[in-house]
């Protein structure tokens, strides 16, 4: 509008706060703000009981036949000045026609005449006979559009489909397609228990709002993203770890890779085996067994050989599902070294999605979202 208390708010804010001082009769249409339970208390804390009688109306459903009327009337009225518009277009296009028309014959006449004086200057001239005056062109028919602009208007009525209608069509939303999202789900029917004095359904009944309302609500959780959700503590907990856990896969994949770290790794786990085997058959001979021990020996001299063997597996028919230890396939190497960076990609974008999906039903905590849209990812 250009008027900054206007485009600011500010105007709107000032009202409120002093509309309450003067008593007197408010219509208060806020429609987000009258559907929200918690921004309804809010404006009713602000006009007192004592000082007005608060009345809550609810227009919902179908309409009684005196708003159809009204609707009618309104769109009837509508086309009605739509259509003294195209008249008066038409009329103005047939008077701009029928001007160029008579300037263009001027112009024409204006030429001949000055033909004309050439050819009888030119007759002088030679001592010939002067040329008569020539017979002008015949005028030409009124346009068509010209005949139809002062022809009778044709009556203006409503259509079936118009008179159909239940609303006022709007080429405009009511609210926000962001705000809208960010609140429907707390959408809720007035009640006298809030502090209204009165609650009255115009239209329908409390019941067939209630449950227009609540499918209403229900569509709507269907197709809107929930713009409020924010990541619970869980989730935050879960994707630090996997961040920990990537982190430490790619290092060993690192490692792997580089023959030096690889053998001390080797080395190291062979080392930390060897020593574990001595504790524990110490603990055998302190204890008297004696044959345990050697048995021990003997258990971890076979599994010594068998990792030996496994040194060289077959990589191409490996059951990547029997493994244990993904950082060690058997012969030290792990399940992942020989991933890509789109690999890793792939990786991460996959676990990410199943915490998305598990952490949205959880931390949205509705029944009626227990996922949501493709293309609200």
């Amino acid at each position: 509008t250009g008027v900054i208390a206007i485009d600011d708010w500010s105007i709107s804010r000032v009202m409120a706060a002093v509309a309450p001082t003067m008593p007197r009769n408010y219509v208060v249409p806020e429609l987000k703000a009258n559907l929200v339970p918690a921004e309804r208390k809010d404006a009713l804390e602000r006009f007192t009981s004592d000082e007005f009688q608060r009345r809550a109306i609810v227009l919902m459903g179908q309409p009684d036949d005196s708003y159809r009327e009204y609707i009618q009337k309104k769109m009837l009225e509508e086309k009605e000045w739509q259509a003294e518009l195209e008249k008066k277009r038409k009329a103005q296009e047939a008077e701009r026609k029928r001007q160029m028309d008579e300037r263009k014959r001027k112009a024409q006449e204006a030429q001949r005449s000055l033909e004309l004086a050439k050819k009888r200057k030119l007759a002088q001239e030679a001592g010939e006979e002067e040329p008569g005056d020539e017979e002008p062109p015949e005028a030409p028919e009124a346009p068509v559009e010209a005949e139809a602009a002062v022809e009778e208007a044709t009556p203006v009525t409503l259509t079936e489909e118009e008179k159909a209608l239940k609303y006022l069509p709007s080429t405009s939303t009511d609210i926000a397609e962001r705000e809208l999202a960010r609140s429907y789900a707390s959408f809720a029917l007035p009640q006298k228990s809030e502090g209204f004095e009165k609650v009255e359904f115009v239209w329908e009944k409390e019941a067939a709002c209630s449950a227009l309302l609540k499918s209403w609500v229900l569509e709507k959780k269907q197709t809107q993203r929930a713009e409020d959700l924010v990541p619970g503590a869980e989730f935050k907990q879960e994707w630090q770890k996997w961040q920990k856990v990537v982190g430490e896969w790619r290092r060993s994949q690192s490692d792997f890779k580089d023959p030096s770290k690889r053998k001390a790794a080797k080395d190291k786990k062979a080392e930390d085996a060897k020593k574990l085997l001595e504790e524990e058959k110490q603990t055998l001979i302190e204890a008297g067994d004696e044959d345990g021990a050697k048995a021990l020996e003997e258990k971890a001299q076979a599994e010594a050989a068998e990792a030996e063997a496994k040194e060289e597996l077959d990589m191409e028919n490996l059951d990547v599902f029997a493994v244990e230890d993904i950082q060690d396939i058997g012969n030290g190497e792990p399940l992942f070294a020989n991933f890509g960076y789109e690999d890793w990609i792939l990786l991460s974008t996959r676990f990410e999605l199943h915490l998305l999906i598990h952490s949205f039903k959880r931390d949205l905590d509705d029944a009626d979202r227990p996922s949501f849209p493709l293309k609200h990812l």
